[in-house]
């Protein structure tokens, strides 16, 4: 159990600053297990990943080796593949540090006014 605890907080804890915290996480992961079945757990942890910053490093890097692979073997399809990973890295930023709708400073906000 102590397992699953740290790996819930990604391998990185220190036991002593956090229990009540661990206890907790722990309990809403199995409710979420219980109620909303296993699929559900499986893409939160999946969406607390991709927006994890060793896991987009690891993307840039598997990026440009789909352009190397491109480079030494044309019409594989790494170049395409490449090309989509980066439009995802671009709608990742893009959703992660535009302004919410209702943000004052919103571009769609000033326009229903």
């Amino acid at each position: 159990m102590m397992r699953e605890a740290v790996s819930l907080m990604g391998g990185y804890v220190s036991l002593r600053t956090v229990p009540d915290f661990l206890g907790h996480k722990w309990m809403d992961t199995q409710l979420e297990a219980t109620y909303e079945g296993p699929e559900a757990v499986q893409r939160r942890q999946l969406s607390l990943t991709m927006t994890n910053d060793l896991f987009l490093a690891q993307f840039d890097q598997w990026v440009a080796e789909m352009r190397e692979i491109a480079a030494r073997k044309p019409g594989t399809g790494a170049c395409t593949l490449a090309s989509a990973m980066q439009l995802w890295l671009w709608t990742l930023n893009y959703l992660q540090h535009s302004p919410t709708p209702t943000a004052p400073n919103s571009t769609r906000a000033r326009a229903r006014a």
